[in-house]
């Protein structure tokens, strides 16, 4: 399936010039993706020569809850951009989205009067040293946070008092609370055992057929970090946590195995 015209409420659309593709879109993108995340890009898929398609690119700004937009000094004198930009404002205005700026070698201070809206935003300056990763992982931890917000339950604690009052599972009762007594610091042990749980659940319930990609993709991604002796941080522990809790919710919750 074409994944940037998949129907999801948490699909994101990327505002950029095309001149920014090789040195930070692409990177980007690939984050991002490696979460499950859906992604609304149309110019990636455009050729040369090709006519502004108005239509796509503003039903992809209307139909999406959140954009990253990359600010840089080939997208200052971008008119697509511009043009997207137009509608991305009016979006946020009417509280219809949320918006991650990223200036791209530019501080702050270097933002045109047009887009200077955006510095009273949560946004991120990178340039070519500074890499992605962290920027999309902060992305993410918003993304998954807000999906938090609308659980019943919102915290392991809260889940496992749940689980245990009603004798749900004794493997997910043993395992959060040997989770839960690990020290915050150990962040590959936290996420072996998170791992741990998302395979249990992949085995006991249709995770991967009945949930979007980013309740469950992260668990492979990140686990894959331990497995080569990768450092991990909070951030990718927090992410896993949020992963595992939303999953919690789902199936022992609203919809009990």
């Amino acid at each position: 399936m074409d994944e940037s015209r998949l129907e999801t409420r948490n699909r994101i659309f990327i505002c950029l010039s095309s001149k920014d593709r090789q040195l930070i879109v692409e990177s980007i993108m690939y984050h991002i993706a490696n979460y499950g995340f859906a992604i609304w890009y149309d110019r990636h898929k455009m050729l040369l020569g090709d006519k502004r398609n108005y239509k796509n690119f503003i039903e992809g700004i209307v139909k999406t809850k959140y954009a990253i937009v990359i600010i840089s000094k080939n997208s200052i004198e971008s008119t697509c951009v511009e043009e997207e930009m137009v509608y991305l404002k009016r979006q946020y205005k009417l509280k219809g989205i949320t918006i991650f700026p990223i200036f791209y070698n530019l501080s702050s201070k270097e933002i045109p009067p047009k887009y200077q809206w955006l510095t009273k935003l949560v946004y991120k300056e990178l340039n070519d040293k500074s890499g992605t990763l962290l920027t999309c992982n902060h992305i993410i931890t918003k993304i998954l946070s807000d999906e938090l917000n609308e659980c019943k339950y919102q915290t392991l604690n809260e889940l496992l008092v749940y689980i245990q009052s009603n004798n749900l599972d004794q493997f997910i009762i043993k395992i959060l609370q040997a989770y839960l007594e690990i020290s915050g610091e150990n962040h590959n042990a936290r996420i072996s055992i998170l791992y741990s749980i998302y395979s249990y659940l992949s085995t006991t319930a249709p995770v991967i057929d009945i949930f979007p990609q980013h309740y469950w993709k992260g668990f492979e991604r990140i686990f894959s970090y331990t497995k080569l002796n990768l450092e991990t941080d909070l951030r990718e522990t927090l992410i896993l946590e949020i992963q595992i809790i939303i999953l919690l919710n789902k199936l022992f919750i609203e919809r009990p195995l």
